[in-house]
């Protein structure tokens, strides 16, 4: 696996392979994602289903309690969960991938944030493929106290990565005599 710079990253914001984040989101080896204005109260945590028709906002749609918006703020009590919608837009060529994770201030505060692309079927990771980008959302819940989301906010980050076949590594079987 081989992690794209920054300098490519840029390169394929220009490309429109990526949208909605702005250049300052940008880090060495990463890009930010800042939340959006609007989201979900859900009852239980979805992701897209596998080989599903179903657009995932319909989806998510039939899971959440309520809509929210962000923009003046929104308190999230503990062991609450939402799901935000980003401005992000984000893929990349074949032969690439997309792996997110909590920012590590994240996890500090106790609060569990995962990302979740619309059209795959795991946590924290996107196929990219030709010609496709996925909007990207995430999944935050606050385990000991509340927590106030605003818009900009940026709780998760993702890598860029390239798919590479290495050889595979020459094993040697050692005997012992005892």
């Amino acid at each position: 696996m081989k992690i794209l710079s920054d300098i490519t990253v840029k390169a394929m914001m220009a490309d429109g392979y990526i949208t909605g984040v702005e250049p300052q989101d940008i880090e060495p080896a990463s890009i930010d994602i800042p939340l959006g204005s609007m989201g979900w109260v859900m009852r239980a945590p979805v992701v897209p289903a596998k080989d599903s028709n179903e657009p995932f906002e319909s989806l998510i749609r039939r899971f959440a309690m309520a809509e929210i918006d962000l923009t003046g703020g929104y308190l999230v009590p503990p062991r609450t969960t939402v799901l935000i919608r980003t401005k992000a837009m984000l893929g990349a060529p074949d032969g690439y991938f997309l792996g997110a994770s909590a920012k590590s201030t994240t996890g500090r505060v106790d609060v569990l944030a995962r990302t979740i692309f619309e059209n795959s079927p795991r946590y924290d990771r996107g196929e990219c493929r030709e010609g496709r980008r996925d909007r990207v959302f995430i999944e935050i819940t606050p385990l000991t106290f509340p927590i106030l989301l605003k818009p900009g906010v940026k709780l998760t980050q993702i890598r860029v990565c390239e798919h590479t076949v290495s050889a595979p590594a020459r094993t040697e079987t050692m005997h012992i005599d005892l």
